[in-house]
Formats: structure tokens, C-alpha cells, sequence
């Protein structure tokens, strides 16, 4: 499925993404956001829409380390109550892989942690559609859970 968001958006989630990439900067620590998303539909190209870009807050990190990022509880719940209050269908968490530049992927802590934390937030708001997304300098790898 296609992802879709506004320059506006995407300008917010690159300056969430920044610290990661500055250069010369040793030790660059993952960092991230939540994106909240609404479903395009079209008949021929569905899509998922991004309707906010949640920037992390004093607290909303719990570990920003060069080898790890970890979203605080708060900050999820703050998200997952957002998506309830407006009606959106879901939300990406989004991290940062530093030493990535032209290729991304998902990492094992990734592998091992994404599925629990998607079947917890699908349990919490059974419908809905969570995922998460990595980024590189220039590249981004994404998934999503539903049902």
C-alpha cells in the first residue's frame, strides 16, 4: 500500500529525522516521530494518508542511543487517543537507522519488538492499521499490521 503525505508533513518529519543525519557529528542517536494516518480510498490506487506528524516532546523518548530508539508508553497512548478523538484510522511509529544512507531495512531488535507492540495497539483499537517505518539519509523501508 502507498503511503502519501504533503510537503508541509514531510518537511516536519525530516526535521524529526535530522539529528540522525547531521554530518560530522559522531554518534548520531536514532530519533523519531509517529505519523497518524486516514485511509484514501480509491477504487484502483488505495492509500494510507498522513494527517499529522507527532513530534516527540520532553519524555516522549524513553532511549535515544546510536544503536537504539524507544518510544515512551505516554507517547504512544497520546497518539492511539488522538487517532480515537479524530477519527483517524491508525498511526506509523518512525525511527531513524543513522549509518544508513542509500539502503534501509529493519533491524533484529526491530523484528523482534514491532509485531508485539502492533498486536497490542490492534488489540487496543481493533480495526485500526499501525506499522512503523525506518529511515535512512535517502531511503525508507515501511510495514504494517492489521487485523
Amino acid at each position: 500500500m502507498n503511503l502519501r503525505i504533503s510537503e508541509a508533513h514531510y518537511k516536519m518529519l525530516r526535521q524529526a529525522a535530522n539529528v540522525s543525519f547531521r554530518p560530522g557529528v559522531e554518534n548520531r542517536p536514532e530519533t523519531g516521530c509517529i505519523l497518524t494516518i486516514a485511509e484514501k480510498g480509491h477504487s484502483t490506487n488505495p492509500s494510507l494518508l498522513v494527517t499529522e506528524v507527532m513530534m516527540p516532546g520532553r519524555g516522549d523518548l524513553s532511549e535515544s542511543r546510536r544503536d537504539g530508539l524507544v518510544l515512551s508508553a505516554g507517547f504512544l497512548r497520546k497518539a492511539l487517543l488522538r487517532c480515537r478523538d479524530r477519527g483517524f484510522l491508525g498511526f506509523l511509529t518512525v525511527h531513524t537507522h543513522p549509518l544508513s544512507t542509500e539502503r534501509v531495512g529493519f533491524s533484529e531488535y526491530d523484528d523482534e519488538q514491532d509485531p508485539r507492540l502492533m498486536r497490542n495497539l490492534y488489540d487496543l483499537q481493533p480495526g485500526g492499521i499501525f506499522g512503523s517505518l525506518v529511515l535512512g539519509r535517502d531511503c525508507v523501508a515501511g510495514r504494517t499490521w492489521s487485523g
